[in-house]
């Protein structure tokens, strides 16, 4: 989320990872001198020399002598042209993006092609479009008590967890459903899958109709709208009815369930794309002063989770 500690991130990925030729793209804006909601200072995206970036006519003008300017984009950003530049030299600037997800994936993929070796997006999940694209490869969740308590914090870092440990639907099984706009329901009979498609792009408002389809042989319903808490009221007995019937969403993040009715029937989900979960980093600040006590926030989701977790606190001292 906001002021979580993303740009503190992604500077120490910056500096540290033995990686070269890196590009950069935001989903907003990173680098700027305040916080346009809050007023406290930013800090700005320390960029290494032969890094790929876009940002804004600006900070063209302000940097000019230490980049390279490699061409003007027709994405924007507020209304205005975004531009492809490369640090000659490192530097400490500003990073704008487009809005739009499809713009994204077009400049990073165009990064790509300039010669930049992998892509970081710096992104909210409140923003979750980014981060469901099958483009993306892997995520990097920052979590800080900006969020909220350290019970809320754990709480929503082991739901992400659990979403991205949901398996993935074997397409095998149906070419079709990969490709579909609209609800599609299998029904196992004499050996078979049998699948058909009902002209439903969401569960939404169509509730009883999927009722009056399910039965003994269903086994899944594929929801292209993901799952609601609105819809799951209206058929949350026939699904516990039948334990057999599989749910397949795009993505986990299609799933907009509460905690409660997500973890009920959590194992009835199959995810079309898988999302990985590579590292968890911390940051016990919060701007707003609610801030958490850094060694028992480390102690704590280190205890829960088996990947990597980081502490925005240590590594800015290294």
């Amino acid at each position: 989320s906001k002021n979580a500690g993303k740009t503190t991130l992604l500077n120490w990925l910056l500096d540290n990872l033995p990686l070269c030729k890196p590009g950069v793209i935001t989903t907003g804006r990173d680098g700027e001198e305040a916080d346009v909601v809050y007023g406290h200072k930013k800090p700005k995206v320390r960029i290494p020399a032969g890094t790929i970036y876009t940002t804004g006519s600006g900070e063209v003008s302000r940097n000019s002598a230490w980049i390279s300017v490699i061409e003007k984009l027709s994405q924007k950003a507020g209304g205005q042209n975004l531009w492809l530049v490369k640090a000659d030299y490192d530097l400490e600037g500003e990073i704008v993006g487009p809005p739009s997800v499809k713009d994204q994936v077009q400049i990073a993929k165009k990064i790509l092609t300039k010669g930049a070796s992998h892509v970081f997006i710096d992104g909210s999940l409140d923003r979750k479009a980014i981060s469901a694209s099958p483009e993306v490869d892997s995520l990097i969740i920052v979590a800080s008590p900006t969020f909220g308590s350290l019970q809320a914090v754990e709480n929503e870092l082991r739901r992400l967890w659990t979403q991205a440990e949901l398996k993935r639907f074997d397409e095998n099984l149906a070419k079709e459903v990969l490709f579909s706009d609209q609800i599609v329901v299998g029904c196992h009979r004499d050996g078979n899958e049998e699948w058909q498609t009902y002209p439903y792009s969401s569960l939404i408002g169509h509730e009883k109709d999927i009722l009056r389809i399910l039965n003994e042989n269903v086994s899944y319903i594929y929801l292209p709208g993901g799952l609601t808490d609105r819809s799951y009221t209206y058929i949350r007995k026939a699904l516990l009815e039948h334990p057999e019937v599989k749910l397949i969403v795009k993505h986990p993040f299609s799933i907009k369930l509460e905690d409660t009715s997500f973890y009920l029937i959590k194992n009835r989900f199959n995810v079309l794309r898988k999302m990985s979960i590579n590292a968890f980093a911390l940051n016990s600040y919060a701007v707003d002063g609610n801030h958490l006590d850094c060694e028992i926030f480390r102690s704590v989701i280190r205890k829960d989770f088996s990947v990597p977790v980081l502490d925005l606190q240590e590594i800015q001292k290294v």
